[in-house]
């Protein structure tokens, strides 16, 4: 089972791989994302679990469009990439479910 510094560092390297510009949007909708919550008086520990929520699908998404674009093995690899990071953020909500 993936742990959540795991399921970071797979999201971070996917992020990393993307062009500024896309990281540039998935910057702005995150913060918009979190601003509505705040606005909307969620909790700081709900904010703070559904925007990491938001943001691991925004990376994700971004980066198998990302991948489509590239290359036959190295869409494999990145679709391999997502879809362990995928099993790490359903891990952790199972996780967190549990508590």
């Amino acid at each position: 089972m993936a742990t959540q510094v795991q399921q970071q560092q797979v999201v971070n390297a996917m992020l990393q791989q993307l062009p500024q510009q896309q990281r540039s949007q998935i910057e702005q909708a995150v913060n918009n994302y979190r601003q509505s919550m705040v606005q909307q008086n969620y909790s700081t520990e709900a904010v703070q679990y559904n925007v990491w929520t938001y943001y691991t699908q925004c990376v994700q998404n971004m980066y198998q469009e990302q991948s489509k674009k590239a290359t036959p093995s190295q869409s494999a690899a990145s679709q391999a990439q997502a879809q362990q990071a995928q099993q790490a953020q359903q891990a952790q909500q199972a996780q967190q479910a549990q508590q």
